[in-house]
């Protein structure tokens, strides 16, 4: 008696939610907005991407600077292709005019809306510079053998016995 009970309580949750969902109600529809989440150059090609579920042709986006000022606008255009089942429709946002160094995030009004994450826009020796120390990092403590670092995740040398392995596909 409990498996049915709880079965119609679920379908009546989620019919309740289709219904109340913004694009069930012709409403407008929230979107996801990805940006590069490291940060961008001041003189690189720069794009954004809003992902939804329905046409995104025509909804406004705004660039919009830490002290709350809009620095980019614009609208977007047609999809490019699907992201995957959830996100059929895909607009790349360019946002290349931003070259002023700072933290920015964008949001997105009209036909859906979403806002982004902040990312930065910095040189390239701040962006990428810890980045490239955490992949050195990472290399230098999956050595093994004599060369193992030490002082990475307390290793010790192993495998000293395997000089002479030779490389496998």
């Amino acid at each position: 008696m409990r498996i049915p009970l709880i079965a119609l309580a679920t379908a009546a949750v989620v019919a309740a939610v289709a219904i109340s969902s913004p694009a069930a109600r012709g409403g407008v529809e929230a979107a996801v907005v990805r940006v590069d989440q490291v940060g961008y150059a001041p003189t690189e090609t720069k794009h954004a991407y809003l992902m939804a579920q329905r046409s995104v042709l025509g909804a406004r986006y705004s660039v919009i600077n830490e002290s709350g000022q809009t620095v980019l606008g614009g609208t977007t255009n047609r999809s490019r292709g699907s992201w995957n089942p959830r996100y059929s429709r895909i607009s790349v946002l360019d946002i290349s005019k931003v070259t002023t160094p700072g933290r920015y995030h964008i949001e997105v009004s009209g036909v859906v809306t979403g806002k982004s994450p902040v990312f930065r826009v910095a040189e390239p020796s701040d962006l990428f510079g810890q980045v490239a120390a955490n992949n050195v990092r990472f290399f230098r403590s999956q050595r093994d053998g004599a060369n193992v670092d030490t002082s990475l995740l307390r290793r010790k040398p192993s495998r000293l016995a395997d000089r002479d392995a030779g490389v496998t596909s």
